[in-house]
Formats: C-alpha cells, structure tokens, sequence
C-alpha cells in the first residue's frame, strides 16, 4: 500500500467522527432555536414556574363579573353561560369576591368552577366581615397594620398554599378602590391622611399602610412559590374623598409586586347620581394609571351604568366602545363588564348588559369588534384547558 494511501486513511479516520460531532451539536443548536420561545424550562416543575396571566400582543381582553349573586361569590358555570349569551361573546376572566365573615379561606370550589368553565379565575380577595359592616358595625377586623404585623399570616399562608395546589393561573386583587371610602380596607379607615403614626413620617399613612400591607401578602405568597398568581391593584376611577393623600398614586405596591393596574369607571348608578359621560369618567383617570407605572397593563375591572328615564344607556354603552376602539386609551388590555342588578331602597340598580333591547344591542355591537379576545395569554408554564371553548 503506497504511503499516500495509508495517509487518506488516516486522514478519514480521523475527521469524520469530527465531523459526525459537529454535525450533531448543530443541529442541536438549530432546534432549539426554532422552540426556544414556545418552551419553558423543564429544568424544574411547573409549580415553580410563573403562570402569569398577560396582555394580549393585539387586542383588548373581554371580561366580565357575570352575576355570581349580590354577595358576588354565588359562582356558578350556568351564570357564567348566561352572561356570554347576552353578550354573544366569551369572555376571558370571570371575576368574583372572596370576603372573609369567617376567615380568609381559599375559595376552592368557586375556582374550580370558573377553570371548568375554561375562563381564569379572577379573585377579589377582599379583608372584611361584610355582613358585620353592612350592619353598621365598622369595626375594623381586618386593619392594613395586622396584616403589616403578620396577625394574619396562618391564614394566608394555607390561602397561598392552596393556590398554588389547583396548578391554575389566578388573577387576585387585594381589596379593590383603595382609594373610595365605602370598604374598611381603604385609606380612610387606615389612618387617613395623617403622618408619624406609621412608617415614613413624610408619607400619609392609610395608603402607606395598604401599600404596606399589600406588599407583605405578595411576600408571604412568594415565599410559598405560589406562582400561578397575577397580582392586580385596584382603584375607583375618582378619589373620595377628593383630597391630595388619597390619590392612587401613594397607595401603588411598585412595579415589583404588581403585575396589572385597574380601576372602576361607572357612568351614574343611583338615581340621584349625575349623568357622566364615559369619555368624563375615564380619560383623567386613566392618565393617572398610566403616570403611576410606565409599563404594566391597565384594565377597566369594572363598569357599567344603569338604566334611565332621562338619558340613554345604549348611547352611553356605544360611545364608551366607540372612545376604546380608537386607540384612545393605548394601554387599556382588558375590559370587566359588572353585570348585576339590586334593589336600593325601593330603587331598581340595573347595570346589566341586558336591561334593555337597545342596551344589549349596543354591547353586542361592541364586543362583536376583533379587537375583544378572549383567548388568555400566560408566561411559563401553559395549562391544560379542561373544557373545549364554545364559539359564538
């Protein structure tokens, strides 16, 4: 065998198996940039992974509170059907309250209702004895410096703990229009706007307190892994009282324990309110939400106005998706519609959507727009859908 032989085999030998190798590695390289936006690390579990609930990259998410009862945690699956039939649309989250009469417990089986019914669970965890304070007695059970102090630790703890077991993704609010003074939770009911009674002595207490106290719970759940939860801050869309210390702004978490920023914006809903446009009702606060953070997603949690005999809710309803499908608030990703109606002292509150023909024809209307999904968007870990949606 001639010497020029024996080196071409040498040769061979040695750089095919290199060539095997580095052929191997590319494509490799190749696959997993093809998926690597599509997978989550699968270097650890799914409950350790973040199952945040996100805006939509296009489009506006339609929500609602589908009538769940007046004590709003009546949650059933028929409610939920009922309210997507009015509307002749899905809807992607259905919220509903947690009030805590006999403790802050974790409300299971509405959850488990709301995920067999394909929606998110939207949770409005609410620190008060409702039935102690409708009656009068305003005591307050539940104070922003308890929690602060950990009086309520234990229960949050199992509240987190179960949570995190349903392996579903959660939307919570803590209290909701901290900045209204009708809930015990609020600002008025947690030192006001005085100063040196707690913390910073610069600062007003009742929001520094519930800003306080909403970031210990955040805390606590972090500390628990309980990813699966998106955490949301609530105002009213105007400030009562209407005074500097009570302004959203100084009741605000941060950027690190809040994932959405929301806020009521009703048109008049008792019969001696004023008639306020949409337009009135949303743009100035809005603005505000937008100067609090930058960056986070802003959602009307609730809305809605009530029948008239002077004026026109169809028209008030048409004009309100009219404004929002102009691009004019660019930061809204998602709208709540409150479907209830009560009894107020002998006066018929009719928010709903089907108070009347012309009313449902007007948000029929709206939502038909496809710029409205229903489709929810989540970080990390995907869950499985238990039911098949429904197309309207």
């Amino acid at each position: 065998m001639s010497k020029k032989i024996k080196w071409l085999i040498v040769f061979l030998m040695i750089t095919i198996p290199l060539l095997a190798v580095a052929g191997y590695f590319i494509v490799q390289y190749i696959n997993t940039d093809d998926t690597k936006a599509d997978k989550t690390d699968t270097s650890i579990s799914a409950d350790q992974q973040l199952m945040k609930v996100l805006p939509p990259e296009n489009g506006i998410y339609h929500s609602a509170f589908p009538f769940f009862g007046n004590e709003e945690d009546q949650v059933t699956a028929q409610k939920i059907t009922d309210f997507e039939n009015q509307a002749n649309k899905e809807i992607a989250w259905a919220f509903f309250s947690n009030h805590s009469q006999n403790g802050i417990i974790f409300p299971e089986d509405n959850v488990q209702t709301i995920h067999s019914a394909d929606k998110i669970p939207f949770i409005r965890l609410l620190p008060w004895k409702q039935e102690n304070w409708w009656d009068g007695d305003h005591t307050n059970y539940y104070s922003m410096q308890k929690f602060i102090d950990g009086d309520f630790d234990d229960q949050l703890i199992a509240w987190a703990d179960a949570a995190k077991a349903t392996k579903i993704p959660l939307m919570v609010e803590f209290g909701c229009e901290v900045n209204g003074d009708w809930f015990p939770w609020t600002g008025k009911y947690n030192g006001a706007g005085n100063k040196g009674g707690y913390g910073d002595p610069t600062y007003y207490d009742g929001p520094e307190r519930y800003r306080d106290a909403y970031r210990h719970i955040v805390n606590l759940f972090k500390s628990r892994n309980a990813n699966n939860i998106t955490w949301v801050f609530h105002v009213n869309n105007w400030r009562y009282p209407w005074t500097e210390w009570n302004k959203a702004k100084y009741y605000y978490p941060g950027n690190d324990y809040v994932d959405w920023i929301g806020m009521s914006v009703y048109g008049a809903q008792y019969i001696d309110d004023e008639w306020e446009s949409f337009d009135n009702a949303m743009q100035e606060p809005y603005d505000e939400l937008c100067a609090i953070s930058v960056d986070k997603p802003i959602a009307i949690l609730e809305w809605g106005v009530r029948e008239s005999t002077t004026h026109s809710k169809a028209d008030w309803i048409e004009s309100a998706f009219d404004l929002i499908k102009a691009n004019n608030y660019p930061r809204l990703k998602g709208i709540s519609w409150w479907h209830e109606k009560w009894d107020e002292d002998g006066d018929i509150i009719d928010l709903r959507i089907n108070s009347s023909s012309s009313a449902r024809t007007q948000y029929r209307n709206g939502v038909r727009d496809k710029i409205f999904v229903t489709e929810p968007v989540y970080s990390g870990y995907q869950p499985q859908s238990p039911a098949k949606r429904a197309t309207y």
